[in-house]
């Protein structure tokens, strides 16, 4: 308990000298909440003579107490008690900002579930009860060691039986704690792999639907649902055998302070007044500790939740290796001078697979390179690996002459426009989808690259034009509009280097031409890397590499490479004989 207390702090960052704050304010609240104890204690010393300026001192002692217990209340409800949800804003912040410098291999390492459910229903629980639960052990220890000061003052006796439950209940509490910690990581663990399933099940709905596959999926979601059932569960057995000796301990603590009292009443070592005093405050000392067992769970799920953010708030990042040296070190990327792309004896594999084996090659600024061979030959590979989604095993890639891990991973992206294969819109305005690449375009200027990208007429035909909010992905647009966005999303960009990934491969012929004429508008003055299968894309480029289980095995133009005998002969042979085949009678 006390390990999560001091993670709580960690956590809060910034914003300690407000937890500070409330801490104090539970000291106060405690302070009040004794007033009315001791207003009873001057009622019953005087009964036998109540005086009226007794009676508005009690008066008074009862009506600020009431008053102090609500502002402090108040003050720790409006004001700490919000903490949680700041806290875990920054810490969403702060791990969507770290989430955009990690390598790709992260992503693929890491389920997408176990990161959704950390930035969702985790941290949920982790602002819900961050700062509640942390004031709840806090106020609920403080009231009773103030409430067991005044009855120290009064007769050390009653006020050590008061101060042993106590260290007892908190020894009973440790063991609460232990069982809670047990238990709580495996529960949260099983919901991150429930979150995993959901997700996966509402992806592949369609694969699912066309294979009749439907009942397998839903069995998967039932089994999944059915575990976290019973991971609950089992964590609630474990802890109740637990809980039930914490509240056993005030109850024998309510008893002993009672018996206590009245035998030292009996021997004539007390009056009246203080046995009475010491029966009500054997009722009323424990009152926010008793509950405090369910809080010591609620804590450990908070535990629980913070070791599941911990993996995803330290993710791997990629940063510019001399960023960490004096300021004013880090190399900044060429300017329009030149955008040569360099790769000198580059090696890359995923885990234990090597996808690009010792390459060299040098991209001239302004010209065209297309890369060509067959599936998993590397030639997206060499694309992430030059706008540094991953780093290098060895060898060393340079833009505009400078390493890219030496530049920043922001500053090195600037370079770059990229139309994928696979088109992801967000599901915002068309406006804003084609202004993803520069924020601050105006309207004008992302009409006009809409204009150049041939997309203008089909965004004008839709409900609201630009402010026509698109489906997730972009499912509400055909395949060729979809592209024609991103290609409007790459114009409005305008990076010197653009990589075009099969942009035209799934693409029908009708809406192909007017993509290239976007291409066309894009590219114009760049350097361009295109991936292509449909080699009559890239019959005019300046150079072609041909790869081959991750090595260039050929290079050259397509009229030397066409007769050269090689595997882009072969190519252009298997295309051809692809494109004249017919349907016999």
């Amino acid at each position: 308990m006390i390990t999560t207390l001091h993670r709580i702090w960690g956590v809060m960052g910034r914003h300690r000298f407000l937890l500070i704050r409330g801490i104090l304010a539970t000291f106060v609240e405690a302070v009040f909440m004794s007033l009315p104890v001791g207003a009873l204690y001057l009622l019953l010393i005087g009964y036998e003579d109540v005086s009226a300026a007794t009676v508005w001192g009690i008066t008074a002692m009862l009506l600020v107490g009431a008053i102090g217990q609500i502002a402090c209340r108040w003050y720790i409800t409006t004001r700490i008690n919000p903490l949680g949800f700041v806290a875990m804003a920054d810490e969403r912040m702060r791990i969507g900002a770290r989430l955009r410098r990690s390598p790709m291999g992260y992503f693929n390492r890491t389920r997408l579930g176990e990161i959704a459910s950390v930035l969702t229903t985790t941290m949920v629980d982790a602002e819900m009860w961050l700062v509640w639960q942390f004031l709840q052990v806090v106020t609920g220890v403080i009231d009773v060691v103030v409430i067991s000061a005044f009855l120290l003052a009064l007769d050390w006796r009653i006020g050590a039986v008061s101060l042993l439950v106590l260290v007892l209940a908190l020894a009973a509490l440790m063991i609460v704690d232990r069982r809670s910690d047990a238990t709580m990581g495996e529960r949260q663990r099983v919901q991150a792999g429930f979150v995993d399933v959901v997700l996966e099940f509402i992806r592949g709905i369609a694969v699912s639907r066309a294979f009749s596959m439907t009942g397998v999926a839903r069995e998967r979601m039932h089994r999944a649902a059915a575990e976290v059932s019973r991971t609950s569960l089992a964590a609630e057995a474990k802890i109740i055998p637990f809980s039930s000796l914490y509240q056993f301990v005030f109850k024998i603590g309510t008893v002993a302070m009672l018996g206590l009292g009245a035998t030292l009443r009996i021997n004539g070592d007390i009056d009246l007044p203080r046995a009475l005093l010491f029966g009500v405050a054997a009722f009323v000392v424990y009152q926010t500790l008793e509950g405090l067992n369910s809080n010591v769970t609620m804590l450990e799920l908070v535990a629980a939740s913070l070791d599941l953010i911990e993996p995803v708030r330290t993710a791997p990042v990629m940063e510019a290796r001399t960023s960490r040296e004096e300021p004013g070190s880090r190399k900044q990327p060429a300017e329009a001078a030149g955008r040569d792309i360099v790769f000198t004896d580059v090696s890359f594999a995923y885990e234990d697979r090597r996808v690009v084996d010792h390459v060299d090659c040098s991209i001239p600024s302004g010209s065209v390179c297309a890369l060509v061979g067959p599936s998993g030959s590397g030639k997206t590979t060499l694309c992430n690996l030059m706008m540094r989604f991953w780093d290098v095993d060895s060898g060393s890639i340079s833009v505009g002459g400078v390493d890219v891990r030496d530049q920043d991973p922001e500053d090195l992206l600037s370079l770059f426009a990229v139309v994928f294969q696979d088109v992801f819109l967000f599901s915002d305005t068309v406006a804003n989808n084609i202004r993803f690449g520069r924020p601050d375009a105006s309207d004008d200027e992302v009409r006009e690259a809409a204009r150049r990208a041939r997309c203008l007429d089909f965004v004008e035909a839709l409900p609201d034009g630009f402010d026509t909010v698109l489906a997730e992905g972009g499912a509400s647009l055909s395949g060729g509009e979809r592209q024609r966005i991103s290609i409007a999303r790459a114009l409005l960009k305008d990076a010197p280097i653009v990589i075009l990934d099969e942009a035209t491969s799934s693409v029908d012929p009708e809406n192909e031409r007017e993509l290239q004429e976007g291409l066309r508008e894009l590219c114009e003055g760049k350097t361009q890397v295109v991936i292509a299968h449909n080699l009559a894309t890239v019959t005019a480029a300046d150079q072609i590499l041909v790869l081959d289980g991750g090595r260039i095995v050929e290079r050259g133009r397509h009229e030397d490479l066409a007769r050269a005998g090689g595997t882009y002969e072969h190519f252009l042979q298997a295309r051809e004989r692809a494109v004249g085949w017919h349907i016999a009678r």
